[in-house]
């Protein structure tokens, strides 16, 4: 039978190893990082591809991406999300995605 102090450090040596894995540049793929879920909750669409293909913008690579007028994605996902720009619903998504993989 293990004990509950047992069971808690096992987890957080776990926390640990996760968080060690975490640090420093991380590749996230857009649909790992923007679930359905996560879309669903903050927006009307059920996947990113459907939000990013209703913004009307480029988000075929990363190098599109960073080309985005930064103002037009601000207020499409202003209009179309819970969130007041693209930089807050990034976050919020690297939040979930981070609290995922640490176990919480």
């Amino acid at each position: 039978m293990s004990n509950g102090f047992s069971d808690l450090e096992k987890h957080l040596n776990k926390i640990s190893k996760t968080a060690k894995e975490l640090d420093g540049d991380n590749e996230i793929p857009f649909n790992e990082l923007f679930t359905s879920n996560f879309i669903s909750k903050h927006t009307d669409y059920s996947t990113i591809e459907d939000f990013t293909s209703a913004s009307g913008l480029d988000f075929s690579s990363q190098e599109a991406i960073e080309d985005i007028n930064e103002s037009v994605l601000d207020n499409f996902v202003a209009s179309n999300s819970t969130f007041d720009s693209w930089e807050d619903m990034l976050a919020s998504a690297i939040e979930e995605w981070v609290a995922k993989k640490m176990g919480f």
